[in-house]
């Protein structure tokens, strides 16, 4: 019997003594109040501990809070985020890069104006410090003051509940403005499996609380698939749920003779322009902004084939609609195989131009929605040319 029925009952029973013992008690000389006195209490205990906690919050007692950026809009503090790629394309040298600009305080790429130095920790797992890392952060032009900013985990462990106890008490004793784990995938341990959800959620969450307590942005750096195609957020190798536990997420690829760094995840401000960057053995040499997006540098060629064509498609159609007006749909789709276009593509295009269908009779029509249609003439299906006014 739980408290609730146990409060319920003994609240019957106060309201039968008061309700139907008057006459007899009164017989046998015994007051209501005197019986109603000596009736057990039915309260639900609560325990030694007291009242159990409350598992919500009320929503006006949450004081809103702006997000704070390492380097906005791609790399939040208080955050993770993921730089994923290929191997080979400048991964590791990009997160080196940023590293150097926290611990010397420059500006970051596209931006002017020094900052306020930070310290950087490094958790590398697949590159020689002495033989790789080092020379690299010396030929980005890191000085000695600041590598005396910059902390390295000599040796590996896994994010397991020790080793992250170990990582919250080196955050908590260094207080760095940045950590970057280099690669991900060789801090998960051997009993982590990569492709189960679960099991990546149960390390990245309590990763991502370590980074929210001590404020630090934490970058994680990771491999992706090596075949092409689809959304570059579901490129990573292994489960989904490492690019959904993250609040930003960039791709790195190679593109027209340089590296691009492109914004695939970004859940706390609007997407950031794209950034390229070239290698050398000089270090990494910045080369401002492309037109192009995370999601067209992870198509396949043939994703890539077919999203020029649409692009063909769209111009042909919004040519035809401005010029025309509405036009039937069976003749948009006869004069359009004529000019190269499926009727899918055509069915593409529309829809990315924002173009409207209306039936009139037993024909269906496409036009831009812009400005009042008109009915003027006739047609092949039998009813009057909408035109815009």
């Amino acid at each position: 019997m739980n408290n609730n029925s146990i409060a319920n009952e003994g609240e019957i029973l106060n309201r039968a003594v008061t309700r139907f013992a008057p006459r007899a008690l009164k017989e046998a000389g015994v007051g209501t109040n005197e019986v109603a006195a000596n009736v057990v209490s039915f309260e639900p205990k609560t325990g030694a501990k007291g009242p159990a906690k409350h598992l919500t919050v009320s929503l006006d007692d949450i004081e809103p809070q702006e997000t704070e950026w390492l380097w906005a809009p791609y790399f939040p503090l208080g955050e993770m985020t993921l730089i994923q790629g290929n191997p080979g394309v400048g991964k590791s040298q990009l997160s080196l890069d940023i590293a150097m600009r926290v611990a010397m305080g420059l500006p970051w790429p596209e931006q002017t104006g020094r900052r306020e130095p930070g310290r950087v920790l490094l958790l590398p797992g697949e590159d020689h410090v002495a033989k790789t890392i080092r020379p690299r952060l010396d030929a980005l032009g890191l000085d000695q003051v600041g590598r005396r900013r910059v902390e390295v985990a000599p040796d590996l462990f896994s994010f397991d509940k020790s080793g992250l106890d170990k990582l919250d008490q080196s955050l908590g004793e260094l207080l760095p403005t940045l950590v970057i784990v280099d690669p991900l995938a060789v801090y998960l341990g051997g009993k982590l499996d990569m492709n189960r959800q679960n099991e990546v959620r149960s390390m990245m969450g309590p990763l991502g609380k370590l980074g929210q307590k001590h404020g630090c942005a934490i970058v994680l750096v990771h491999h992706t698939r090596k075949a092409q195609g689809g959304k570059a957020i579901h490129q990573s190798i292994g489960s989904v749920d490492f690019v959904a536990a993250v609040r930003s997420a960039v791709s790195v690829y190679e593109y027209e003779g340089k590296v691009v760094m492109a914004h695939a995840k970004h859940n706390l401000s609007s997407k950031g322009p794209s950034l390229a960057y070239t290698l050398d053995e000089e270090g990494l040499e910045w080369q401002g902004q492309v037109d192009v997006t995370a999601d067209e540098l992870a198509a396949s060629p043939e994703e890539r084939e077919r999203r020029s064509l649409t692009q063909q498609a769209m111009q042909w159609l919004a040519d035809l609609l401005e010029t025309g007006g509405a036009v039937p749909a069976q003749e948009i789709v006869e004069r359009g195989k004529a000019a190269g276009f499926s009727q899918r593509t055509l069915e593409s295009a529309k829809a990315q131009l924002g173009a409207k269908s209306r039936k009139e009779g037993k024909c269906w029509w496409w036009f831009l929605p812009s400005g009042r249609k008109t009915a003027e003439g006739p047609s092949v299906c039998g009813v009057a040319v909408l035109q815009p006014s």
